[in-house]
């Protein structure tokens, strides 16, 4: 029972001897610790350098990045405009040659 003693003279002393080595926030149970360490593990750890998003998995992140490599691939012959899609710069190309790549119904 000496360890229920100690936790209960914490009450009155204000003592929190168990301390989160991630963020120096202390806790006066350890039970109450171990939850709190449950928001370090939940963070995002990853970020991505073009975007500023992030991830908590370093795979995630890298799908990601793939985003940023295929965003504009496509460019205008003409007028060096760059699209993200091949179907939207041949409707964009007809823009250049008069075109019309819609009909009004």
């Amino acid at each position: 029972h000496l360890v229920s003693m100690k936790r209960h003279e914490r009450i009155h002393t204000g003592a929190k001897p168990h301390l989160c080595s991630r963020c120096g926030k202390s806790f006066k149970r350890l039970d109450t610790l171990k939850t709190h360490e449950q928001i370090h593990i939940r963070q995002k750890l990853y970020h991505c350098a073009q975007c500023g998003k992030s991830f908590k998995r370093l795979d995630t992140l890298k799908t990601h990045e793939q985003i940023h490599i295929r965003q504009k691939l496509y460019h205008c012959a003409q007028c060096g405009k760059s699209l993200k899609r091949l179907d939207t710069l041949k409707a964009h190309e007809r823009i250049h040659t008069g075109e019309i790549p819609y009909h009004c119904a």
